[in-house]
């Protein structure tokens, strides 16, 4: 694997978003490289608090919004499970997603469009951002049988979730 990219890897995981900046700035090209599990520094970014700044970095050098890594994920994934529920959040990172070209109706994760993955990880303020940026409530899954996000949100029991996509359901 690139050492330069190990350390930009290293330094993302602690947080250390300037460095990460000033290394991708002075080596552009490894905004498309790979870790062995198939992440890209944007993946790891996503889901880590007080990224986006150094995100906005990564997608003007060319980093791909919608990228999966070897398993299928794409940095949506990261940025709704990222974070944790006692207080960081990955709202700005997500938004920094959205507002540079990521399709919240990519499968983003075990083949589920971001809206469903949210839905399914019970992050309703990261929901609500997805429907707001555009996010289709009705969206079925590829699943046998299809599902779609409010289906989601009544087979797991989630009442809030199901009336938050109720306020953007059409008749």
């Amino acid at each position: 694997m690139n050492a330069s990219l190990d350390e930009a890897m290293d330094l993302a995981r602690m947080g250390r978003w300037e460095d990460v900046t000033a290394l991708v700035s002075a080596q552009p090209h490894l905004v498309s490289l790979m870790d062995e599990g198939g992440n890209s520094l944007l993946h790891i970014c996503a889901g880590a608090e007080g990224a986006a700044e150094c995100m906005k970095v990564l997608i003007a050098l060319g980093a791909d919004t919608n990228l999966p890594n070897f398993a299928g994920s794409r940095p949506l994934a990261d940025a709704i499970v990222g974070g944790s529920e006692t207080g960081l959040t990955t709202l700005p990172e997500l938004r920094m997603l959205l507002n540079s070209g990521a399709d919240p109706r990519l499968s983003v994760d075990a083949g589920h469009p971001a809206l469903h993955w949210a839905i399914s990880q019970y992050r309703l303020q990261h929901a609500r951002v997805l429907l707001e940026m555009g996010a289709d409530p009705h969206q079925p899954t590829q699943d046998d049988p299809p599902e779609t996000a409010f289906d989601v949100a009544q087979r797991m029991g989630y009442r809030a979730a199901a009336d938050l996509l109720n306020e953007y359901r059409k008749p």
